[in-house]
C-alpha cells in the first residue's frame, strides 16, 4: 500500500494513462487530485486527533508532558517510509528519461529556474504566514486574550480542522480543473480579506455561546488553511524534471524563515 501511495503520488499524467486505460482524461485529472488532496488531509486530521485526545483530559499526563511522544513516533515512522521508498518504489519513467544536470541546486539559482524560486517563494511565504496564525496564535488568542475556556476552545479547533479534512479533497479536484494558479488566487485573496474580518469579529466582540465561537474559528481556518491542498502540486509543476526535487526542497522550507515578516498578501 505503502508502495502503491509513493509510485502514485510521483508519475505523470501520461503515466496514470498507461495504468488506468479505462479513465478518460478527466477522470484521471480528478483522480490525480483527489489522491493529492487526501494524502494532504493527513495535517487537519491529525490536529484533529490531538484536539480529540486533549479534550477530556485538559490536566492528563499526555498534555503535562506525553504530547512530546507523537514527535519521536513521526520521526521513527518517516524514516521507516524514507528507507522503504529508497529500497523498493520505482523511479518516476519521467524522471529517468529526463537530461540530467551535475547541479541542479546551482541551476536553480539561473535563468528561468530562479524566477520560478522567487515565484514559489512568495507563494509559501504567504502559506506559512497565514498558516501560523491560525495554527500557532490562534489558540493562545482564544485562552488568553478572549479568556475561553480550555475545553470550549478545544472543541472547536477539533471542529475547524474535521471541516478542513473534508474540504481538502474538494479543493484539490477544484484546483485540477480551474487550475492551480487560480485556486491559489482565490484563496489568496480569502486569507486577506474575509480572514481578517472573521478574526477581527473573533477579537472584537468574542462569542456568546460556543456554537458561534465553532463558527467563526471554523471560517478563519476555511480562509487560511485549504491553500495547502494545492500548494504541493503547485509547487512539484514549476520545475523542470531535472532540478525539481531541489526547487521542490528549497521553494517549500526556504520561506519559513521570514514567514513572522512578511504580508498574507504574498500568497497572491
Amino acid at each position: 500500500m505503502i508502495e502503491s501511495a509513493l509510485s502514485f503520488s510521483q508519475i505523470s499524467e501520461p503515466e496514470i494513462s498507461q495504468r488506468n486505460p479505462v479513465l478518460n482524461k478527466t477522470g484521471r485529472l480528478a483522480l490525480r487530485a483527489a489522491f493529492i488532496g487526501f494524502f494532504v488531509d493527513t495535517f487537519p486530521l491529525s490536529l484533529a486527533a490531538i484536539s480529540l485526545i486533549t479534550a477530556g483530559w485538559p490536566h492528563s499526563p499526555y498534555v503535562q508532558r506525553g504530547w512530546r511522544i507523537p514527535f519521536f513516533l513521526g520521526a521513527l515512522l518517516a524514516g521507516g517510509v524514507f528507507l522503504y521508498s529508497i529500497r523498493n518504489v520505482p523511479e518516476s519513467t519521467v524522471w529517468a528519461k529526463a537530461e540530467k544536470t551535475q547541479s541542479p541546486v546551482k541551476d536553480l539559482f539561473r535563468g528561468d529556474n530562479f524566477r520560478r524560486l522567487s515565484q514559489v517563494f512568495l507563494v509559501m511565504s504567504g502559506a506559512w504566514f497565514t498558516l501560523n496564525a491560525v495554527t500557532s496564535i490562534l489558540p493562545g488568542v482564544l485562552l488568553t486574550v478572549r479568556s475561553v475556556n480550555s475545553i470550549t476552545a478545544t472543541n472547536a479547533q477539533l471542529v475547524a480542522n474535521l471541516v478542513l479534512a473534508i474540504s481538502f479533497v474538494p479543493f484539490g479536484i477544484l484546483g485540477q480543473k480551474i487550475g492551480r494558479r487560480a485556486i491559489l488566487t482565490l484563496l489568496g485573496l480569502a486569507g486577506c480579506t474575509a480572514g481578517p474580518i472573521f478574526y477581527y469579529l473573533l477579537l472584537k466582540s468574542g462569542y456568546q455561546n460556543p456554537g458561534e465561537l465553532t463558527v467563526l474559528v471554523t471560517l478563519i481556518n476555511l480562509c487560511a488553511t485549504p491553500v495547502w491542498a494545492v500548494v504541493t502540486s503547485y509547487i512539484t509543476e514549476r520545475f523542470p524534471t531535472a532540478v525539481r526535487a531541489s526547487g521542490y526542497g528549497i521553494g517549500y522550507s526556504a520561506a519559513t524563515i521570514g514567514r513572522p515578516s512578511l504580508p498574507s498578501t504574498c500568497s497572491v
